[in-house]
């Protein structure tokens, strides 16, 4: 489940399994909260999208190959502001955005090192990857499948998703943070479902 974006185009490497970018799905539940916690909080600064998809993209091709965070993208509830899901109060942000998953392996995005890893009320149990000044959590997880300070690949399995923590039902929760200020993680998962895609279309040699 490996993409490889070397600039040579050599043979490149498709993700099989997983729908393009207008396959990812938005259902009307949604998981997160109020809670303070290191990891998943709702008040940090947010990037701009604009200069969050230049910083992003030209990172994410830095570091050479890209994977998917699990086989099959579903988007239960989106980046942004809305009601908390469990009190139905408040227009909190949320911070990140929640993915569809049922036991499913936890996969790296992208090349890089085990920031951290934990558990509070809030996220749950949690795996932190580094990629350069880019930050990805991976919340609410069943089991913790690194440990801090190993390398990683793009594809690397770090968890198996789960509904630890402050969670109405079992997803993945992802946020990407740059230089400590969050972002719009559907920047990523959209670079790398078109990278998959145009790459797929250049014949291998």
């Amino acid at each position: 489940m490996v993409m490889n974006v070397e600039p040579s185009f050599a043979q490149f490497n498709t993700i099989g399994l997983v729908s393009p970018r207008q396959k990812i799905e938005q259902v009307a539940e949604s998981d997160n909260s109020p809670i303070h916690s290191e990891i998943d909080s709702d008040d940090g600064d947010v990037i701009d999208d604009k200069d969050a998809v230049s910083d992003t993209s030209l990172t994410c091709l830095s570091l050479s190959c890209v994977s998917l965070p699990l086989l099959r993208i579903k988007v239960n509830s989106p980046f942004g502001w809305r009601k908390d899901p469990i009190s139905g109060k408040g227009h909190t942000l949320h911070n990140g955005l929640d993915l569809y998953a049922r036991n499913d392996n936890v996969m790296a995005m992208l090349p890089g090192v085990v920031e951290k890893t934990g558990s509070d009320s809030r996220a749950g149990k949690y795996v932190v990857l580094r990629h350069g000044n880019i930050l990805v959590s991976y919340c609410h997880l069943s089991k913790i499948l690194v440990v801090q300070g190993r390398n990683v690949s793009a594809g690397d399995v770090i968890g198996i998703t789960g509904t630890t923590g402050r969670s109405s039902g079992e997803h993945l929760h992802l946020v990407t943070k740059q230089n400590g200020r969050v972002f719009n993680p559907t920047i990523m998962l959209d670079f790398i479902m078109e990278t998959t895609l145009l790459h797929s279309n250049i014949p291998k040699r």
